[in-house]
């Protein structure tokens, strides 16, 4: 506690700040912050008078810090957390709250319409953005879908009728970075626009694999398209149409064994950070290797009409079309033990009509409701040698009957057992089945052994809402607002084995030749690994699991007070209710398979603070929060099971602070920063006072303490101006999963970043250097992974250091 209010208070006495839109006008010596604009609300209006924690950054201050991705320009976000180990499997949280499994805690949000949902098409390609919008706290009747921490809405820029403009920019860098990204705008008439942009974005992998099936490992290739139409036939209606379409390939995700060595059968030392030796086999699904595909497209309608001078009418429409197939090594080694792949399939629909009032007096709201519909499906794809199995899981359990693997080898070897002495060897193993002998059976062990798990699921939601804000006074501001939801979803399974059934169990074969010795002092009690071949499924092979899951409806609500305290500083409260929606989750312990996860519900109480002080040079905001959950649900995996499920774990609690700002110090110097901290853990008892399995521990990657500095040095030097942008950011120690073991703890951290550049405003060009973890610091951004059920837990590393050029030309 006492580090938290130290870098609290050197934050708040620096006067620095962010999350403001970066501003600059062509008299320096002049220059003041311009208003920060947001739509948090579902109307435009000033950030300060929002009774709400919420972060907005537009294009110039993405490209200010040079964050080409969302887990870049989180770091600046106070109170949010990106962590993505492929562009498939993301992980956002928001003040140490994750949405692994189940249904999304963080909305997800473009152009106004929920793509969280399937996670796998959440994270996209931003560039040419208007701005990005990150709200903290339960905001059920601004975000709806699963915002029960918070949302971010990604708000593209659209076609207008202002004039014709554009921009290029081009940048390279380290591992063959290759960026092209464009825009232009095209104003056709005073009522029509067109908008097209673009972005080509690649590098090589930066994780060095020596396994020739397969490529360097963290390599990544986007092409993305966006056409956005604007019509305006009436001083009374506009029609905005956004279509996206993109493409993604990658070359793997890195899941390094933290267990067993790496290189030649196992010649290398553990190392997190060393090269790699991960395969690549034909049954996973995927051609080229380790990697993964993915295609998404969609399209958006945005309709507005005003009714009259008081009342006008949004619709939003949307539908999305995803595709993606991934393979990768979930064991980390170039032994058969655990190769996965994934065929998804997704299509969501999604409708909200919105009616806002405003007469200009005290009182003005929205009601509205929105239907939304998904349906996706997923072969998951499960393969191994069942020797390299036995070797790692089976046969140490064998060798405790002989004193060690010396004494059971000598044993099989005076039985004349082929490959003997390879018996705890993965990489050439012993391809007999240890329990198959134990019967005196002679039983080959499948070398490639696959099954397929086929899942579809089926999601619609209703849900009916309402937000009104009443002026009390000329200072106070009272807001108010309610959702109601209902949700149905229907979930199947079906699983089979495509290539041989499974032989590690046994079946009835002859012996060894020559050798008619039966081997019973090879069975032990609790010998028999206690996975579920075949293939670590709860589903019977071949039999379709089917449930059904109709949500009873749920009241979602949240109360707000802004006061104006002064001229340009406003204090804010809040308490708001959120809520998680339940479902189903895979339980072999239940005739369907399949287990009800309850609601998980969030009642969070807040205080805030936001203003422009030196003569609107310098802009804080702040808020300190206090929550409670009921129902926590938790992602977790079974031993020897590969998917994540889902369980109600009980209470927990957490409270914090953030700060951000920005400051104009000096007419040649910004500076901003943020500070968050966050304390959150699982409650001693839930509410029916019974203990809890993980009371006391913290939540998977939430860092107590979080902090970013930085600041832009400008110099005028005639026509053009030199740049400079150091910037900062420094991480607490975070924990990879809710049981808080020793070995998945990460130490804190910093990243240190700089860019220096020479731009002419006049003529619209801009050319910089950067480099990015200039001290190529170490650390981890995952440890535990899919490994982890069967004993061999994975890590992922995070970013090297990394060098670039960018050159952009505006016209």
């Amino acid at each position: 506690m006492k580090k938290s209010v130290l870098f609290c208070s050197s934050a708040i006495l620096a006067g620095l700040s962010i999350n403001t839109a970066y501003a600059q006008s062509a008299e320096v010596s002049e220059r003041r912050l311009e208003a920060v604009v947001v739509s948090t609300q579902k109307i435009d209006e000033n950030l300060l008078d929002v009774p709400i924690n919420v972060s907005a950054v537009d294009q110039d201050f993405i490209d200010l810090i040079n964050a080409d991705d969302l887990e870049e320009l989180a770091d600046f976000i106070p109170g949010l957390q990106v962590q993505a180990q492929s562009l498939n499997a993301p992980s956002f949280s928001i003040r140490g709250v994750t949405s692994d499994g189940g249904a999304p805690r963080v909305a997800i949000f473009t152009n106004g319409v929920s793509n969280a949902r399937p996670g796998w098409g959440a994270s996209l390609a931003y560039f040419d953005m208007e701005r990005i919008e990150v709200v903290k706290g339960p905001q059920p009747t601004l975000f709806g879908q699963g915002a029960l921490v918070g949302g971010i809405n990604f708000i593209q820029n659209k076609a207008n009728t202002d004039e014709n403009s554009g921009y290029v920019q081009v940048d390279a860098g380290s591992y063959n970075t290759q960026r092209l990204e464009a825009a232009y705008n095209w104003a056709v008439s005073d009522t029509f626009a067109l908008r097209l942009s673009g972005v080509h974005d690649s590098y090589d992998g930066y994780i060095e694999n020596h396994d020739p099936s397969t490529p360097d490992l963290m390599g990544q290739k986007t092409d993305a398209l966006r056409l956005a139409a604007h019509w305006s036939p009436t001083a009374n209606f506009t029609a905005d149409i956004i279509a996206n379409y993109e493409v993604d390939d990658s070359t793997g995700t890195e899941f390094r064994s933290a267990v067993i060595p790496t290189g030649a059968e196992g010649s290398k030392s553990i190392n997190y950070y060393d090269d790699v030796e991960m395969n690549f086999t034909n049954t996973q699904g995927r051609d080229g290797g380790l990697g993964s595909d993915r295609e998404i497209f969609s399209i958006t309608g945005i309709l507005e009409y005003d009714l009259n001078e008081y009342l006008s009418l949004t619709s939003i429409t949307d539908y999305r079309d995803q595709y993606q197939d991934e393979a990768f090594d979930s064991d980390g080694t170039s032994a058969d033990l655990l190769q996965l792949g994934t065929n998804q399939k997704g299509q969501s629909f999604s409708q909200e009509l919105r009616l806002n009032f405003n007469n200009g007096g005290k009182l003005r709201g929205f009601v509205g409701l929105n239907y939304f519909d998904e349906h996706d499906s997923q072969n998951l794809i499960i393969s191994n040698d069942e020797a390299a199995i036995q070797a790692l899981l089976i046969a140490p359990t064998f060798a405790a009957n002989f004193g060690g693997q010396a004494g059971m080898i000598s044993y099989l070897q005076s039985l004349n057992v082929p490959g003997a002495e390879n018996a705890f060897n993965i990489y050439d193993p012993l391809r007999y089945s240890l329990v198959g002998l134990t019967g005196g059976q002679v039983i080959a062990l499948n070398e490639q052994y696959v099954q397929n798990t086929y899942t579809t699921n089926d999601l619609t939601s209703t849900d009916v809402f309402a937000d009104i804000s009443y002026d009390v006074t000329d200072r106070l501001t009272l807001t108010g607002g309610l959702r109601y939801t209902e949700e149905e979803f229907e979930t199947s399974s079906v699983a089979f084995v495509s290539n041989g059934n499974a032989t590690l169990g046994g079946t009835a074969q002859a012996v060894f030749p020559g050798t008619d010795v039966i081997l019973p002092s090879l069975i032990s009690p609790g010998s028999f690994i206690g996975f579920s071949y075949a293939m670590f499924s709860s589903a019977p092979q071949g039999v379709t699991q089917q449930r059904s899951y109709n949500a009873d409806g749920d009241f979602t609500w949240r109360l707000a007070a802004n006061y104006e305290l002064a001229d340009d500083l406003n204090g804010w409260a809040s308490i708001a209710r959120g809520r998680r929606p339940g479902g189903l989750s895979a339980d072999a312990s239940e005739t369907s398979g399949f287990a009800v996860v309850d609601p998980e519900f969030l009642t969070n109480y807040e205080l805030g603070l936001k203003g422009e002080f030196l003569d609107n040079r310098l802009r804080l905001t702040s808020s300190v929060y206090y929550s409670e959950y009921e129902d926590f649900q938790v992602s977790f995996r079974e031993e020897g099971n590969p998917v994540a499920l889902v369980e109600n774990t009980g209470a927990a609690t957490q409270y914090g602070f953030e700060v951000d700002a920005f400051m104009i110090a000096h007419d040649n110097v910004d500076v901003f920063a943020t500070y968050g901290y966050n304390f959150s853990e699982f409650d001693d008892s839930d509410s029916n006072g019974n203990s809890q399995v993980r009371a006391g521990n913290t939540f998977r990657i939430s860092p107590k303490n979080t902090l970013s500095l930085g600041a832009e040095l400008h110099f005028p030097m005639g026509a053009m101006e030199l740049f400079a942008v150091p910037t900062y950011v420094w991480k607490d120690e975070v924990y990879f999963s809710d049981e808080n073991t020793p070995e998945e703890l990460q130490d804190a951290y910093g990243l240190l970043d700089f860019k220096v550049g020479l731009r002419n405003e006049n003529k619209g060009w801009e050319v910089s250097a950067f480099v990015e973890n200039a001290t190529d610091e170490e650390y981890l951004i995952d440890y535990g992974n899919t490994g982890d059920a069967f004993g061999i837990p994975t890590t992922i590393r995070g970013i090297p250091r990394w060098y670039g050029v960018k050159l952009k030309a505006k016209f």
